[in-house]
C-alpha cells in the first residue's frame, strides 16, 4: 500500500476505455482520448516530453526521422469547444542527424519551447539548442533559435526547458559551474517583441561535478524548481532539488530540498514540479515523493509519499493546487506495472484517489514517463508504446478528473448496499437539514447532473417496482461514464 507521514491507503487500478483517432471528442471527461502522431515511426518515441496551455497540448518526438534521423519533431493539438484535433507538426529549420528536437517541450499560451540536445553548434558537437515557435492565429511559425552564450561540447543544452509568457529557462544538463566540469547549468531567457535574449545563467551553490543540475524543471510565477540528480549532500548520488525565485529583475537561489530518507544511489530529484506555494519532487530508486510546502518564506516538508514495494521508480510527476498526480514504475506478478496516481489534498493531508493506466502490454512502455497538467486536464506521455509502428510511442489525455472517484449509483448513503435507506437520506439532505452527501454522484440516480428529488423517485422505483430499469452506470464500483458538475472528489476512491 501507499505509506503516508500521516495516513496509508491502497490504490486500486481502473479500466479505462481508449480511443484511437485524428479529430477527438470529450463525451466523457473519465474517458481518455488517445493520441498518437499523424505519421508514426518506428522508435520515434512520440510522448517522451508533453505539455499543455489552455487549449495547445504539445508532444514531444525525439527520434523522429524528419529531415536526418533522429532530427525530431513537435506535434501540435488544438482543442475547439470539447473537440481535440491534431493542429500541427513543427521540426527544426535547419533540423541535423541526431538533434533529437522534442528531448523537452514547454508551451505557454501562443509560445512553444522544444529542446533539441543534441544539435552541435559553430562545429561544437552536443552544444544543443532551443527552439521558439509562436503561433500568429493561423500557423505556427519559427521565431528564435536559443543557444548558451557559454556552451561547450556535450553540454546538452536543451535538455529541459520550462516556459511562462515572456521567460524561458532551458537546462544544460552537463553545463558547466566554477570548479565543477558538468556540474549541470539553466539559462534564464526573456523576450522583448521579437527577440529573446540571455539574461542569466543559474547554477547551485553548491555545485559539484556531474550532478546533473538541470535535470528537471518547473516554473511557475516568480518560481522556479531544479532538481539535481546526484547531489551528494545527504550520501553519494542521493540527489537533490533547489528553488529559485526572480527578486528584483535576477532569479536567486531561495532553498535547497532534500529528501529525508534518501540514500546513496537514491537520484532524488528524478521527477519534479511546482505550482503556487506547493513543490513535489521524486527519486528514481525508492520511488518516494515528497511534497514540500511554502510556508513564512521556508519550503517545509508537509509530506512523504511511499509507494508500494512493487514500484520501485518516480518517473514524472504534475502537482496543480490541490491534485497531484504521480507517474510510477515497477514490476507486477504478470508483468510491468506503470500506473499513473492520483492524490488529493484536503488541507491536512494528500490521500490516494485512483489509479490511471494506458493500454496494458507485456513490456515497459513509458507511460507516465512524461506529465503535465492545466486546468485539471491531465496529458501522459507512453513514448515506448507501439502504435501503427514500434515504438512509435503515443499519449494519453485525461479531462478533469474531479468527478471521476469511483462509486457505486444509488449508494447515496455509502454504506455499500443500494436500499431504501438510500433515497431516504438523500430526502433528508434536501427537506430536513440531513447530512450532506460525500459523494454527490452517487446520489444522483438518473443520472440528470443533477441532486434532487427526481433522484430518491428513481431510487425508490429501482427498489420496489420490478419492472424499472437499472440505475445508469455505474452500477458496479466504478467512475462517472458521464461528465458533469457532481463528484466524489473528497473521498477516498474505495466503494464500501
Amino acid at each position: 500500500m501507499f505509506r503516508f507521514v500521516r495516513s496509508a491507503v491502497t490504490p486500486t487500478a481502473l479500466p479505462l476505455l481508449l480511443t484511437l483517432c485524428c479529430s477527438f471528442s470529450l463525451w466523457g471527461q473519465c474517458e481518455p482520448l488517445l493520441w498518437e502522431a499523424n505519421d508514426p515511426g518506428e522508435g520515434s518515441a512520440f510522448g517522451t516530453t508533453v505539455s499543455i496551455s489552455g487549449d495547445v497540448a504539445v508532444v514531444g518526438a525525439p527520434f523522429h526521422d524528419g529531415a536526418r534521423a533522429s532530427s525530431g519533431a513537435v506535434y501540435v493539438y488544438r482543442r475547439a469547444g470539447s473537440d481535440w484535433s491534431f493542429e500541427t507538426k513543427l521540426t527544426a529549420s535547419d533540423g541535423a542527424f541526431q538533434d533529437r528536437l522534442g528531448s523537452s517541450v514547454a508551451v505557454s499560451g501562443d509560445t512553444i519551447v522544444a529542446g533539441a540536445p543534441g544539435r552541435s553548434v559553430g562545429g561544437v558537437f552536443g552544444h544543443g539548442s532551443a527552439y521558439v515557435f509562436r503561433y500568429d492565429g493561423s500557423a505556427w511559425t519559427e521565431e528564435a533559435t536559443l543557444v548558451a552564450a557559454d556552451g561547450t561540447f556535450f553540454d546538452a543544452f536543451g535538455t529541459h526547458v520550462a516556459i511562462e509568457d515572456d521567460v524561458a529557462i532551458v537546462a544544460a544538463l552537463y553545463g558547466d559551474a566554477p570548479g565543477a566540469t558538468d556540474s549541470g547549468a539553466a539559462y534564464a531567457f526573456t523576450r522583448t517583441g521579437t527577440t529573446w535574449s540571455e539574461q542569466q545563467k543559474l547554477i547551485a551553490s553548491d555545485s559539484e561535478f556531474a550532478d546533473r543540475f538541470g535535470n528537471c524543471m518547473a516554473l511557475h510565477d516568480d518560481a522556479l524548481l531544479i532538481t539535481a540528480l546526484f547531489d551528494n549532500e545527504v550520501a553519494p548520488s542521493a540527489g537533490a532539488a533547489y528553488v529559485f525565485r526572480f527578486v528584483a529583475g535576477s532569479w536567486i537561489e531561495e532553498q535547497k530540498l532534500t529528501s529525508p530518507t534518501s540514500g546513496q544511489d537514491h537520484w532524488f530529484g528524478n521527477s519534479g514540479d511546482l505550482h503556487g506555494d506547493v513543490a513535489v519532487v521524486g527519486a528514481y530508486f525508492g520511488g518516494e515523493v515528497v511534497v514540500f510546502r511554502h510556508v513564512a518564506g521556508v519550503w517545509e516538508i508537509e509530506q512523504e509519499i511511499t509507494p508500494p514495494p512493487t514500484e520501485f521508480t518516480s518517473t514524472a510527476l504534475a502537482v496543480e493546487g490541490n491534485t497531484l498526480f504521480s507517474g510510477a514504475a515497477g514490476a507486477g506478478a504478470s508483468g510491468p506495472i506503470e500506473p499513473v496516481h492520483r492524490f488529493e489534498f484536503d488541507g491536512t493531508t494528500w490521500s490516494f484517489v485512483e489509479s490511471l493506466a494506458g493500454t496494458p502490454g507485456p513490456t515497459y512502455v513509458g507511460f507516465g514517463d512524461a506529465l503535465d497538467i492545466e486546468s485539471g486536464d491531465l496529458v501522459v506521455g507512453a513514448r515506448l508504446a507501439d502504435g501503427s509502428a514500434p515504438e512509435s510511442g503515443l499519449t494519453y489525455f485525461f479531462g478533469d478528473r474531479s468527478s471521476c472517484a469511483p462509486f457505486v449509483r444509488g449508494d447515496c448513503n455509502r454504506d455499500g448496499a443500494n436500499d431504501i435507506s438510500d433515497p431516504v437520506f438523500l430526502l433528508a439532505f434536501l427537506v430536513a437539514g440531513g447530512a450532506t452527501p460525500v459523494c454527490s454522484d452517487a446520489c444522483d440516480g438518473n443520472d440528470d447532473g443533477a441532486m434532487d428529488i427526481a433522484d430518491a423517485i428513481t431510487m425508490l422505483a429501482a427498489t420496489f417496482i420490478p419492472s424499472t430499469p437499472p440505475l445508469a452506470a455505474p452500477t458496479t464500483c466504478g467512475p462517472d461514464p458521464t461528465g458533469d458538475t457532481l463528484d466524489c472528489a473528497a473521498i477516498p476512491a474505495t466503494c464500501p
